[in-house]
């Protein structure tokens, strides 16, 4: 069921600055939302202002969004909820400020969330506002003070009410989406063309289902989307089908396990946290714009990939199978331990750090553009190669095997490479750039058939 606005019998705005500033009497369906929109004028350079809804059938509202920082007035926006057995009411707005020039325009919807009906606010000062959408099929709607009389919709937006000669020259108005949202994540902006505009609230209306929160166990199927333009959290364990897509552009935390399916994705634009066990398989994908933390435990089968703009950190163990992917253009810190198997890339632009082991497989790659440090320990097979564009630093013991290549354009050093064992009796074929001295002895059977490049090795 489509969230829809019931024009039918919702009740027509209401101004005035008596006693009582209430709506006509109206009858609400069962299970629906009414939504006020509301208006003062008598704030001042405190703040002091804030608006209350109220009803005659004594129903609980809510005020998730106020607006007073700007100027002599405030503007809110408030919900309930009706049961199943509706009854004749009204509704009001009290001001703080005793007997001021308010007014009030209720809206009654329909296919809402009935527990958590709205989403993301915004506040703002200016006559275009944007709420980014955090579920699909939500709603955007706006209410509007402006210090002159004229006021019309922009560009996909419509005019829902409006009201000019607020408290001597003012004008209000309520504003919505043209359309309901059909994929979460989108920016919305609703617009009023005309005024000079000095209070402009906005929020999102939900359908049924609102925000993920506190999910003991999370099934996506292929094709399936969960954001979030905010934070999700505690996940104890989501199992990703192929196409399946979790995506957040904040935060998402307390993720136990992870489970992906190939053409699985998995992405933030902000920092992603705590997840003990991840499970990748060929073709599934995690990315993030800014930070990724807490992985105990990560594998990744052939065709993964695992990718941030920013940081990840903290994974103990990374296991790697042929043609998996790990790259971020900027920093990864805290790998305990990471294995790589034939065709794996471990890739990034800036800096690594804090790999307690590395084990190459044949053919396996690591290739980072600045410095890479904190090695105490890399085993390489035939065919693997470490390469920087800059420097390696602290390279505790390194094995590598016939064929294996470490290069370096510019310096590796913290830890000299002549006690490292490179080809146990001299197998010809080892290539190594190092800062290691001339003439030191780094084949024990004589055997000088190895290639030793750069630094006067």
């Amino acid at each position: 069921m489509a969230i829809a606005e019931d024009t039918v019998n919702s009740p027509a705005l209401v101004v005035g600055s008596g006693a009582t500033v209430q709506t006509t009497a109206f009858i609400p369906p069962a299970n629906c939302i009414l939504v006020a929109f509301m208006w003062g004028d008598a704030n001042n350079g405190s703040l002091d202002e804030s608006l209350t809804a109220s009803d005659t059938l004594t129903g609980t509202w809510s005020t998730p969004i106020l607006d007073n920082a700007r100027g002599g007035a405030a503007v809110a926006i408030s919900w309930s909820k009706i049961g199943g057995s509706p009854a004749s009411m009204q509704v009001a707005v009290t001001d703080n400020k005793g007997n001021v020039a308010r007014g009030i325009f209720v809206r009654i919807f329909t296919g809402t969330d009935l527990t958590s009906p709205f989403g993301a606010t915004n506040k703002t000062g200016t006559a275009a506002i944007t709420v980014v959408s955090t579920v699909t099929n939500s709603w955007v709607w706006s209410a509007i003070l402006t210090s002159n009389a004229v006021q019309s919709a922009g560009a996909n937006t419509v005019q829902k009410a409006d009201f000019g000669g607020f408290d001597s020259g003012d004008a209000v108005g309520c504003y919505a989406s043209t359309n309901t949202t059909a994929t979460s994540g989108t920016s919305i902006t609703v617009t009023e063309s005309g005024g000079t505009t000095v209070h402009h609230v906005a929020v999102e209306i939900l359908p049924p289902g609102g925000p993920a929160t506190v999910n003991a166990t999370v099934t996506f199927s292929a094709g399936a989307v969960l954001t979030a333009a905010a934070t999700q959290t505690s996940f104890p364990s989501v199992t990703m089908a192929a196409s399946a897509a979790l995506v957040a552009t904040a935060t998402q935390t307390g993720f136990g396990s992870i489970t992906m399916a190939a053409g699985a994705i998995l992405s933030a634009a902000a920092v992603r946290t705590a997840v003990s066990s991840a499970t990748f398989a060929a073709g599934a994908a995690l990315s993030a714009a800014a930070t990724q933390t807490g992985f105990a435990g990560a594998t990744m089968a052939a065709g993964a990939v695992l990718s941030a703009a920013g940081t990840v950190s903290g994974s103990p163990v990374v296991g790697f199978a042929a043609g998996a992917q790990l790259g971020v253009t900027a920093t990864q810190t805290g790998f305990g331990s990471i294995t790589m198997a034939t065709g794996a890339a471990l890739t990034t632009a800036g800096t690594r750090t804090a790999l307690g082991g590395v084990a190459f497989a044949s053919s396996a790659v690591m290739t980072p553009t600045a410095f890479g440090t904190v090695l105490p320990g890399a085993g390489f097979a035939a065919g693997a190669a470490l390469t920087a564009g800059a420097g390696r630093t602290a390279l505790g013991s390194i094995t590598m095997a016939a064929g294996a290549v470490l290069l370096a354009a510019a310096t590796s050093g913290a830890t000299p490479l002549v006690p490292t064992v490179l080809v146990a009796g001299g197998t010809p074929g080892s290539t190594l750039v190092s800062g290691g001295a001339t003439g030191s002895t780094l084949i024990a059977s004589g055997v000088v058939t190895g290639t030793l490049i750069a630094g006067g090795v």
